[in-house]
């Protein structure tokens, strides 16, 4: 593929090339049709994404507190500080990693087939557009920068929408559990947090790329390069999360 990766490499090596160079292709968005592929990426995926990580944020910061308000009551911190660990620990990151490669996966990667099948990639080459840069960097910068973003809104649901839902259907004081809330979080946690939804964001975005650039031009391998890209990267995320837990357990 023009523009310095290669699809014919190993798929850890492509992985690693096409995330190191979008990375460093920051002074393409200067480029007019690359910055407008960028806000076309940004507004897809994040509009695509907004209304159910919104819903799944309110859904679940209820059912984590009437749960544990059912266990423990709502007086003591068992409730939000089971909420907290649930945002910013392992859950929060692959949930929100999980809903955006559910919305995300299957429509770049056969967008990205269909391109190929339709012999678009060599006409780009034919003008001198790299498919890396016009194709590839547009689409991992923009799910990394939209997946920190989800990871916020998705916090924001969790955490407000849960605790509001639950202040009416159970005997939980809203105002006094939210400022505890923020008396037990640090910002490092929320940081950290941030920072793994935008690495599986990245994860799902080159991931999705590559079944969908790699896809052979056959009209019955269209369908595929979707489902691919989905299964992949829902394959992928666990793979990363179960690692991240198992490096924090050695480290501790």
């Amino acid at each position: 593929m023009p523009g310095g990766i290669k699809l014919n490499t190993g798929l850890i090596k492509w992985f690693y090339q096409a995330l190191v160079y979008s990375l460093s292709r920051w002074s393409l968005f200067r480029l007019s049709p690359i910055r407008e592929e960028l806000l076309n990426q940004l507004e897809s995926a994040g509009g695509r994404s907004l209304g159910l990580v919104g819903a799944i944020g309110i859904l679940s910061g209820t059912v984590i507190i009437d749960q544990s308000v059912r266990m423990v009551g709502a007086a003591g911190e068992v409730p939000v500080k089971l909420l907290s660990w649930t945002l910013f620990g392992e859950a929060g990151a692959l949930a929100v990693g999980f809903l955006v490669a559910a919305r995300v996966a299957p429509t770049m990667g056969a967008d990205l087939a269909l391109m190929r099948f339709r012999g678009e990639l060599k006409h780009l080459a034919a003008i001198n557009i790299p498919v890396a840069d016009y194709l590839v960097v547009p689409r991992v910068v923009s799910l990394i920068f939209v997946s920190a973003l989800l990871a916020v809104y998705f916090m924001a649901c969790t955490l407000l929408g849960g605790m509001l839902i639950a202040s009416f259907l159970r005997d939980f004081s809203f105002l006094p559990q939210l400022a505890r809330f923020f008396e037990i979080v640090s910002p490092l946690g929320i940081l950290i947090a941030i920072l793994k939804c935008s690495l599986f964001g990245g994860v799902v975005a080159l991931i999705s790329c590559y079944y969908g650039l790699a896809v052979e031009r056959d009209a019955k391998r269209l369908s595929q390069a979707g489902s691919e890209a989905l299964t992949r990267s829902l394959l992928a995320l666990g793979v990363l999360d179960v690692g991240a837990v198992l490096l924090s357990a050695m480290l501790e």
